[in-house]
């Protein structure tokens, strides 16, 4: 082509810029005009709304590809420093108003100190770490609706050069709260009301006062003030006051009333959960029925009883469901001497144990569980109060017997027992119609025996495995309705005395512990 001539720098004429004319040279090459446009790959035979949401689509996808690329730039230039060193200067908490600065120093200082070496600074993969256990260390306590920890540049005129502060932005939970409703456990329903006060002091610490009336438990009410040990999580100790009435004229012709306090230590760790309780509990026997035993009523004339007593007690659960739990175990054991001053002398120790196993892969799974105590008085002369006796028998033990109806009886009052163990073997299988339902069919075997002491071991122990246990069977219908677990059943009492309260039939039962 020849250049004097004036055309375009298109060699052909379909090609011509419009901006283009055989006199001006095109003022856009086409490297220029070739460049992506915001309406490239555009789709056609669309309306105009159709179009704006593509184009939306497409700036939050460019959007989104430039954010990727920044991390990913970001994500590699952490990685390649991880391990320089960075001077730390101080850990600064933000927007505690109500937290005790005390506490926090408490909390995290052994988190900075054990990421501070005296030798050296700590390098940028360490303070990472450190960010993160932060975190997880205040968690647990519920104090906060949200953390933020995060590295900024030290504020301090002080600080050396390059130096960084751990920042953990913070802002506070609520510190009140109320809360109604109904709950049940060991055949009993009740409704309560509760509230809490937490980080009372500062320091983690809750206040919790509540109040119930139930079908058993008339009223009740009790108020705890709980605080953490040594600003952990896992340590804390609980002083608490309360009063109930408690009505056992189901099994045992009287109203049982109790005021008292007590202090508990708890502690938890890989191995459970442990506590150790002092109690101090005025208990009276009171509104015996006209029909009541006399042991009922020789154990109400001395009026008032004091048991104050010391208490250690072991929990580990490692079920994969609380109630219809296929595998892992659950144990839980007690020791209780009182004696330490008022008028009730006695050693006690209970344990309970259940055992889970998924059978095949049809959804079958079976457990078992065995409960056993025993009570002790420590002088032949002061025989255990009817208040600290064992009791056994009903819908969440052993089923196919009334209410604590098992055991030593006077006439129709229930006195409980000194001795006492009892076993379960359960088969559970989902409904065939709705597998994926909460719904569990359950067929079952329960056996136990509760006796009184003799006059020598060999006269006590005798009894209780001398003669053939109290045994029943049934099948029914499991629901786990969370927090409890509610049970229809149809039971067979197969051997057992009709003054133990054979309750051959339907039951209902609902509470959290079963054998």
């Amino acid at each position: 082509m020849d250049p004097q001539a004036g055309s375009s720098i298109f060699d052909d004429e379909d090609e011509r810029s419009p901006f283009s004319s055989p006199q001006t040279p095109d003022p856009f090459p086409r490297i220029v005009r070739e460049a992506p446009l915001p309406t490239d790959g555009e789709p056609v035979g669309l309306s105009t709304q159709e179009i704006l949401d593509w184009q939306a689509q497409q700036r939050q996808a460019r959007l989104q590809g430039e954010y990727q690329r920044s991390a990913r730039l970001l994500n590699d230039i952490v990685y390649d420093n991880l391990q320089t060193n960075l001077p730390l200067a101080s850990l600064r908490v933000l927007n505690t108003r109500q937290t005790r600065s005390t506490f926090l120093s408490s909390l995290l200082t052994p988190l900075l100190t054990a990421r501070q070496p005296a030798s050296e600074d700590p390098t940028l993969g360490s303070l990472l770490e450190l960010t993160q256990e932060v975190k997880q260390a205040l968690v647990p306590f519920g104090l906060f609706k949200r953390i933020d920890v995060r590295l900024e540049q030290a504020q301090s005129l002080l600080a050396r050069e390059g130096a960084v502060d751990v920042v953990v932005d913070v802002e506070e939970a609520g510190r009140v709260t109320l809360k109604s409703g109904t709950e049940f456990g060991q055949a009993e329903g009740s409704a309560y009301i509760t509230g809490d006060v937490r980080n009372v002091f500062g320091g983690a610490e809750t206040l919790s006062v509540s109040s119930s009336v139930g079908t058993k438990t008339r009223s009740a009410f009790e108020a705890s003030l709980k605080t953490p040990l040594f600003a952990s999580p896992l340590q804390s100790l609980v002083l608490s006051v309360f009063s109930l009435d408690r009505d056992n004229t189901s099994y045992a012709s009287h109203w049982e009333g109790l005021q008292g306090g007590k202090l508990t230590w708890e502690k938890r760790n890989f191995f459970g959960g442990h506590s150790i309780t002092y109690e101090a509990t005025q208990r009276t026997l009171q509104n015996l029925l006209p029909n009541a035993s006399l042991s009922v009523r020789e154990a109400a004339r001395p009026g008032p009883s004091l048991k104050s007593s010391l208490m250690y007690a072991y929990a580990s659960d490692t079920r994969d469901k609380t109630f219809l739990g296929t595998t892992g175990r659950l144990f839980k054991a007690s020791q209780e001497i009182a004696g330490l001053g008022g008028s009730a002398f006695f050693l006690k120790s209970t344990t309970e144990t259940t055992f889970s196993r998924a059978i095949g892969t049809e959804g079958l799974f079976a457990s078992f569980s065995a409960r056993a105590g025993a009570v002790l008085p420590m002088f032949k002369d002061r025989p255990v109060h009817l208040a600290d006796r064992l009791l056994a028998g009903g819908p969440t033990g052993v089923r196919g017997f009334k209410m604590n109806g098992m055991g030593p009886r006077d006439g129709e009052d229930s006195l409980g027992g000194d001795l006492m163990y009892s076993i379960g073997v359960s088969l559970f299988s989902p409904l065939p119609i709705k597998p994926e339902w909460p719904f569990k069919l359950h067929a079952f075997a329960n056996a136990g025996k509760l006796t009184s002491l003799g006059a020598t071991p060999k006269e006590s122990i005798s009894p209780l495995f001398a003669t053939a246990p109290s045994v029943s069977a049934g099948v029914g219908l499991v629901y786990d309705f969370s927090p409890v677990r509610i049970e229809a059943n149809f039971t067979l009492p197969l051997v057992g005395s009709r003054k133990e309260g054979l309750s051959k039939g339907f039951s209902l039962g609902m509470g959290m512990d079963f054998l």
